[in-house]
């Protein structure tokens, strides 16, 4: 897999990721580094509410994700609905010929 398929993996993986958002953790788009990051909650800081001495008390893992979230250029990626995907899938199955959208189609209704 090519660096622009893994990227796109990445995202598609992160647009279904409800379990991330229910535990507190974002998925993001790190412009400064090209790749898809992963950062709990508990370390997103604006730079005004943590200081680097602060950030000292911190386990060295955790130092990295609390720096990533205020110096790097994220964009976050929210998960697709359930309804939404379902919709993605039924508009992807309209593309195929007949025979491959009974079946999609045969999926998509269990």
């Amino acid at each position: 897999m090519n660096t622009n398929q893994s990227l796109l993996s990445e995202i598609a993986f992160a647009l279904t990721d409800h379990t991330s958002t229910e535990r507190g953790a974002t998925h993001f788009v790190d412009l400064t580094t090209g790749e898809v990051t992963f950062i709990q909650g508990d370390y997103m800081f604006e730079e005004d509410e943590i200081t680097e001495d602060e950030i000292a008390s911190y386990h060295d893992w955790e130092k990295g994700q609390i720096r990533t979230y205020l110096h790097h250029e994220l964009i976050e990626i929210e998960p697709i609905s359930c309804r939404e995907s379902f919709r993605i899938m039924e508009a992807f199955a309209d593309t195929r010929n007949e025979e491959e959208q009974t079946h999609l189609y045969k999926a998509l209704n269990r």
